[in-house]
Parts: C-alpha cells; structure tokens; sequence
C-alpha cells in the first residue's frame, strides 16, 4: 500500500492464517487509522494472491527440480 502522496509505503506478506511479516516506511506521523486500514486492505491483497496462487497450482509437484532449496527439520534433545 502506497498513499497518493508518497508519504508512506506499506509491505505486508502473510498466509490464510494471518499476517507474518510488515513493513512500514513514513516520512511522516501515519495515524492508527491508516495504519489500519492498510492492516485491512493488505490482508485482502494477499488472500487475493493465495487465490490466483491456487487456481493455477492445484498441488505441489511429485519430483522437484534440482537446485530448488528444502528446508529440514532435525530434532535436538533439551538436555
């Protein structure tokens, strides 16, 4: 989210189970109500992305291609 006036600059990234990261750039105050608002319209932008994300990848791939990074998991004893 940009305002008209190029003041503020707003980066929002999340899931459908909620937002997991923002960003927020202002030359000036931004008030709790635009900051809000943002908040709400962010939250609609990225479940708008996660739709059209799922409309075109209906599951992810059976083989993955090489050099793709995978992230794993290891467990380690509280000792």
């Amino acid at each position: 989210h940009e305002d008209k006036y190029g003041d503020m600059d707003f980066k929002i990234a999340g899931t459908r189970a909620g937002i997991v990261a923002c960003q927020l750039d202002a030359v000036s105050n931004v008030s709790v109500e635009v900051l809000c608002q943002a908040m709400d319209e962010g939250v609609v932008a990225v479940n708008s992305i996660l739709d059209k994300m799922e409309e075109q990848i209906k599951q992810p791939r059976a083989i993955r291609k090489p050099g793709v990074p995978v992230v794993d998991t290891m467990p380690i004893k509280n000792e």
